[in-house]
Order: structure tokens, then sequence, then C-alpha cells
């Protein structure tokens, strides 16, 4: 029987968890930006438009950069730590540019 790499596991857990978390908050998502900043569909819309052309842009970049530097798990432990304060502001949010700001961040 083949050992299973303690680390490996430990990360696919912790990025399972992260991924339930990010889907449980998308169907309260509209409900959020409707009752916060007064947003509609359009807003909503938008605001995850800015998050997946960042997240796309910064996926191709960082991996280029983690290809070069060799860094891989600082890499993206920056990445877990960004996207904890992104989660962590959402609770500060007043405005659509504060939301959108927010967005940048979970890109990252």
């Amino acid at each position: 029987m083949k050992k299973f790499n303690s680390r490996l596991t430990i990360l696919l857990i912790s990025n399972a968890i992260i991924v339930m978390a990010s889907a449980m908050i998308g169907p309260i998502y509209a409900a959020f930006v409707a009752k916060n900043i007064g947003g509609d569909l359009l807003e909503v819309g938008a605001s995850y438009a800015v998050y997946a052309i960042t997240s796309g842009g910064i996926m191709l970049l960082s991996s280029k950069f983690a290809d070069k530097w060799r860094k891989e798990k600082l890499i993206m432990n920056l990445g877990y730590l960004i996207m904890s304060f992104a989660f962590f502001g959402y609770i500060f949010v007043n405005s659509l540019q504060e939301l959108l700001f927010i967005q940048i961040m979970l890109g990252f």
C-alpha cells in the first residue's frame, strides 16, 4: 500500500475548506450587495467580472514568477493571507468602490 504525503493531504483539505467557504458565500452575495451598498444585479455582475479578470491575470503572472523564483510555498501562503484579509474586509464594505477593491484582493 502506498503512503500518502501528509503535507499534500493537509494542503488539499485546507484548499477544499476554503473553496467550500467561498461557495457558501456565493448565494448570499447578491443580497449582501443589495442590502449593504444598495446595489443591483449589474453591480453584482461587475464585481464578479472584476474578480474573474483579476484572478485570471494574476494567476498567469504568479505562475511565471513562481517558476522563476522557486518559492511556491511562500507565494501560496501569501495568497491565502491576502484571501483571508479580503473575506474579513467584507464586513467593512460600504460602497461599490470598496467592494471592487475587496474583489481585486480576492483575485490576488
